[in-house]
């Protein structure tokens, strides 16, 4: 029999061990840059953070850089470390950099749509013990209004309450999904699968977890409306488009649209929408810099001017006067790095685009109420931070083809 005193100081020791373990995993999951010894690297913001000239909160503002945001690190030195940020370099604080995307509860952003992974339950209180007001069905949609530690505060139907963190998700872990779901697949990650899905109106079943011809028709149809390839298989790009706030719903083009005054152009243009590849067309020296142009938001009809200013993944713009950013802001309902499709007119000819709904960066027009650019992506075209094309993007230039060119 082995002495209490003996057993005791084992257990502690195991304990200590196991403790250290923990920590260093979390560690390195969620590691800040090391002095010298990541430049080149990519990082993500973990919190909305501002982009300095210089080392130090008093010097100018470069850019202000969203939660998630993906920047390259140049060097760090102690507290704050030189990044690329799309054509920006500047510094920014080491402690809010990571080399992990951010999770649920760090990219919240209130209130936002979330998804149960399993089935749970909505509590009165913040407590496993507290009363059960309704269960949750896994897939079903709930509206997160804030998250503290281990519990979120959710709106389901009408009812508020607590339930699990651990237990939502944006479907961002599906991105990571080593392996595609496809046919024959079944289970809680199906039945969310289903439910956007049915959501957006590409699948008219009612969701039951299982992974059947149905499923595969509406993914297909999802797909090719959407530009991916139409596999009929859940890869991580079909479900990135899927779940983000800007996938299109399934529809036929409405030529009538709501009155916005001479704010709208009243339907799809009657010529003929182009589809041009950023690097293998015309459209970077028909839309050069310096150059206006004219946007129209696709599934509101309003129109704007634009003016190019820069950007070589893609165009760089700025509306060009007030009354423009204001008609954009109505356009995009607020500013936010939601991705609209978009009907560009420059050059006697119109192409299908994207942008996104978010001033950043520089901006040298004076007086136009906007502070900052935003981006304009052609087909093919990409990112300044990551130089990579984002499939988001290109859906929206889909749905735009799709819905000019429909008859």
């Amino acid at each position: 029999m082995v002495p209490e005193g003996i057993f005791r100081r084992v257990t502690a020791m195991l304990v200590a061990v196991l403790i250290s373990c923990v920590c260093a995993q979390t560690a390195l999951a969620h590691r800040e840059p090391n002095a010298g010894g990541d430049a080149g690297q990519s990082f993500y913001m973990k919190i909305n953070a501002k982009l300095y000239e210089k080392a130090k909160t008093s010097a100018q503002v470069m850019a202000r850089l969203p939660m998630g945001s993906y920047v390259r690190l140049i060097s760090s030195d102690g507290d704050w470390a030189v990044i690329q940020y799309e054509q920006t370099q500047g510094f920014v604080r080491s402690s809010h950099l990571s080399a992990d995307y951010p999770t649920l509860a760090v990219q919240m952003r209130f209130p936002r749509t979330a998804y149960v992974t399993e089935g749970t339950y909505l509590h009165f209180d913040q407590k496993a013990s507290s009363s059960i007001l309704r269960r949750i069905n896994p897939g079903e949609e709930v509206e997160v209004q804030a998250i503290d530690g281990r519990w979120a505060k959710v709106l389901v139907e009408g009812q508020t309450g607590y339930t699990l963190e651990s237990r939502l998700t944006m479907f961002s872990a599906a991105t990571k999904r080593p392996e595609a779901l496809k046919p024959g697949a079944s289970g809680d990650e199906v039945m969310v699968m289903q439910r956007r899905l049915n959501k957006l109106g590409y699948l008219e079943a009612k969701p039951t977890g299982d992974y059947k011809q149905m499923t595969f028709n509406a993914l297909r149809r999802f797909q090719a409306y959407c530009g991916l390839k139409p596999t009929g298989r859940a890869d991580t790009d079909t479900l990135f488009v899927l779940f983000n706030k800007a996938a299109p719903q399934y529809r036929k083009w409405a030529t009538d649209l709501t009155d916005y005054g001479d704010e709208v152009s009243g339907g799809a243009p009657a010529a003929k929408i182009i589809n041009a590849n950023w690097w293998e067309s015309d459209i970077r020296s028909v839309f050069s810099v310096g150059d206006t142009a004219r946007v129209t938001d696709v599934r509101t009809g309003i129109q704007f001017q634009v003016w190019r200013g820069g950007g070589t993944n893609h165009a760089d713009v700025q509306p060009l006067t007030a009354s423009d950013t204001r008609k954009m802001k109505s356009a995009c309902g607020g500013w936010s790095w939601a991705r609209r499709p978009i009907w560009v007119s420059v050059g006697g000819k119109t192409y299908a685009a994207s942008m996104n709904c978010m001033h950043h960066g520089q901006g040298s027009i004076a007086g136009n109420e906007f502070d900052g650019h935003f981006c304009i992506h052609f087909t093919k075209s990409r990112t300044h931070g990551t130089d990579r094309i984002c499939p988001v993007h290109q859906a929206c230039i889909r749905e735009a083809l799709a819905a000019g060119n429909k008859k």
